[in-house]
């Protein structure tokens, strides 16, 4: 049995919902949202050819920018499942709207210009299907543009997780955490 078939009788995903919601808040972000869905849209295909569903729910602010044209875009793609376009009161507010209307078992907020890495969805998912977690995190590298290379700002190395170390405000980058949904 190949790592693909395996993925699919772990997963028993027949008459199953999302596995995974990726949930982006948007407002005025035409410049960054683009490089953000081509990502949805690669990780999206490795988990549809490894029979997982993978939903993306996208949130927006009722931005005045080309934003919404480019995201109806990718609806038309079938990268997008879900999509709101309206004034709210900021990106928590767009965030509880995305987590009421997703269906996934795991939730995953990425911001406009934040990218998946496509080496890392397998890892991802096959941690997702066999340790079933309530919350799965890893590193995160920022990064920025300058004159068309990619400079790294700053780097976030996972470790062990300690719950010592949430008295002391640290916690794990939203742009690598997926964490389950409850009720």
């Amino acid at each position: 049995m190949n790592k693909f078939e395996s993925f699919q009788k772990i997963a028993q995903i027949e008459n199953r919902g999302p596995l995974v919601s990726v949930i982006i808040p948007t407002f005025n972000v035409e410049q960054q949202v683009t490089e953000t869905l081509k990502s949805v849209m690669k990780a999206k295909q490795f988990f549809h050819n490894n029979g997982v569903y993978l939903e993306c729910v996208v949130i927006d602010g009722n931005s005045s920018d080309n934003t919404r044209r480019i995201i109806e875009y990718f609806a038309g793609l079938n990268v997008v499942d879900k999509f709101i376009s309206e004034p709210d009161n900021g990106i928590y507010d767009a965030l509880n709207k995305g987590l009421k209307i997703s269906n996934g078992e795991y939730v995953l907020v990425l911001g406009a210009g934040d990218v998946l890495i496509t080496e890392k969805i397998e890892l991802i998912l096959r941690n997702l299907i066999e340790y079933k977690p309530d919350i799965l995190y890893g590193n995160q590298v920022m990064v920025k543009r300058k004159r068309g290379r990619l400079i790294v700002k700053r780097l976030f190395i996972s470790g062990k997780f300690l719950k010592a170390r949430l008295k002391f405000g640290w916690h794990p980058p939203h742009g690598s955490t997926f964490i389950k949904k409850h009720g």
